[in-house]
């Protein structure tokens, strides 16, 4: 698993075209331990991380956990896979959790 930093995810994510492929991501602390995996399009990914979903109602559990490692040393990002169906991604989802 390669840890990547928002910076590095930006790149992945424009290399492989995530304006048009559905991809599973995980959230990890600075230690490397995941502690979120989601499916997205787009920049979703890094939404996690921005003021107004930390603030949000919503997974009170996932946004106080993401705020306590933003403290603690910072979020990063790994993605499992890119794919055009959107089914396959949430099968790995399923799986991960």
């Amino acid at each position: 698993m390669i840890l990547l930093n928002k910076e590095q995810l930006k790149r992945v994510l424009k290399l492989n075209n995530a304006s048009t492929k559905s991809y599973t991501y995980g959230l990890c602390r600075s230690d490397g331990s995941l502690f979120y995996v989601g499916v997205g399009i787009r920049s979703r990914v890094i939404q996690h991380v921005m003021k107004f979903e930390l603030t949000k109602v919503g997974n009170k559990l996932k946004s106080n956990t993401t705020a306590k490692a933003l403290k603690e040393g910072g979020v990063f990002f790994v993605i499992s896979q890119f794919d055009t169906d959107r089914n396959n991604c949430l099968k790995l989802e399923a799986e991960l959790i």
